[in-house]
């Protein structure tokens, strides 16, 4: 009989459907009249069929192409079957929300004037937690984490003989010899934030005068003492990146678009950045691995397999996420109050994506959201799932431009 081949999956929207073909990774977009066609035929015996010529031509296709085939054991694509239970692999501690700088975009609106930290026997019992649930992977991040000197130390010193890896994210500028020296016997490893490789531009960003000699006179030392580190930066309006005039790193000029929460506000968009952040067409020209896939029919592709932990000891789904919550670790076990609800949060949950056919091979970003709703279709998003259609996305990204008071600079 007539089904879908191994590892090949249809998934319908409300017009329009997707076969995911994850042998090759690619994905073909059905229109109504061909997910008429696949439905008709999926189940049934060929020689029981009366083909148009035109129908004929299309079973040809889908032989040809290895979507499907004559077998006697019957396989309906339905993607459900690959939902399979991540496991927590990945956790920010966040030590403290005290910080010497006060960047425009902070997600935590950190500054010098805030004073919530974790202790030392606090951070060791998340640590002997993590454990417990097989975590043997995190970041230290604040805040700024070095702002706790000898504490953190304490705390990196304990955790890095249980941990695999262990990143501190800091914004390099309270780097000394010692830190490094530190570093480099514990095994450590390093992210630094910078937004340009000019001085100006970087400091309208941390808004503190001299952090950028601060922040390269620590990338020094860390390339110096040998300490594996990399550079991460934030594509924000109105600050350029500028020419690379550095040996030390590489700033990215299309990945990281600012999220709007915390600090960030609108005017930190551009038309440009909009841009870079629409699903459009293309963004399905190739699909996901299947194993991320699997993770989406699950649940969500990122709070299903991460957790952060601020550092009032609150849990939540993600660094920049907090309109959902896990817990608190001062009242329960972290065993105890991870919510299934929020680990299987994807996008049959989300309104409009719950009838679209991209959606398990779609990335969503919550925190991205512009001040919607935890429920809201992303704001990126160019495709109408109602209707079967893309979006022009010049007329899309003016209309974004028009609804979030974003002064238009095209």
């Amino acid at each position: 009989m007539i089904s879908f081949k191994k590892n090949v999956y249809f998934v319908k929207g409300r017009e329009r459907a997707c076969i995911y073909d994850l042998n090759r990774n690619d994905l073909y977009h059905l229109k109504k009249d061909e997910v008429r066609f696949v439905d008709s035929i999926l189940g049934r015996y060929e020689k029981e069929l009366h083909l148009s010529d035109s129908e004929s031509r299309q079973l040809d296709f889908l032989y040809e192409n290895n979507i499907l085939e004559d077998s006697p054991e019957f396989h309906s694509g339905d993607i459900a079957i690959l939902a399979t239970k991540p496991k927590i692999d990945f956790v920010w501690i966040e030590v403290t929300d005290q910080c010497n700088l006060k960047c425009v975009h902070c997600y935590d609106e950190s500054c010098m004037q805030k004073t919530t930290r974790i202790s030392v026997d606090e951070f060791k019992t998340v640590v002997d937690e993590l454990v417990q649930i097989g975590v043997k992977k995190i970041q230290i991040i604040g805040g700024e984490p070095l702002i706790l000197n000898t504490q953190l130390k304490a705390m990196l010193g304990y955790c890095r003989s249980k941990m695999d890896f262990v990143e501190v994210f800091t914004n390099a500028t309270l780097l000394n010899d010692d830190w490094c020296q530190f570093f480099r016997d514990k095994k450590v490893h390093v992210a630094v934030s910078v937004y340009s490789y000019d001085k100006v531009m970087h400091e309208s960003v941390t808004q503190i005068k001299d952090s950028f000699d601060w922040t390269i006179r620590g990338i020094n030392l860390l390339k110096n003492y040998d300490i594996k580190y990399r550079v991460a930066n934030v594509l924000l309006n109105n600050i350029e990146i500028g020419k690379r005039n550095t040996e030390l790193f590489e700033l990215s000029r299309r990945r990281d678009v600012v999220r709007l929460t915390g600090r960030a506000q609108r005017g930190l968009l551009s038309p440009d950045l909009i841009k870079k952040r629409l699903i459009t067409k293309e963004s399905f020209s190739s699909i996901p691995s299947m194993s991320k896939i699997s993770r989406m029919v699950y649940g969500h592709n990122c709070f299903s397999r991460r957790l952060y932990i601020a550092a009032d000891l609150s849990v939540y789904p993600c660094v920049m996420e907090r309109r959902v919550k896990h817990g608190n670790l001062r009242n329960s076990k972290l065993s105890e109050i991870i919510k299934e609800s929020i680990l299987r949060f994807n996008k049959d949950n989300i309104e409009e994506c719950c009838e679209c056919e991209f959606r398990y091979c779609c990335h969503d970003c919550r925190p991205d959201s512009m001040g919607a709703d935890i429920n809201a279709k992303p704001w990126m998003c160019t495709y109408l799932p109602l209707k079967g259609e893309w979006q022009d996305t010049g007329t899309f990204t003016k209309n974004t431009l028009a609804n979030a008071d974003i002064e238009d600079m095209e």
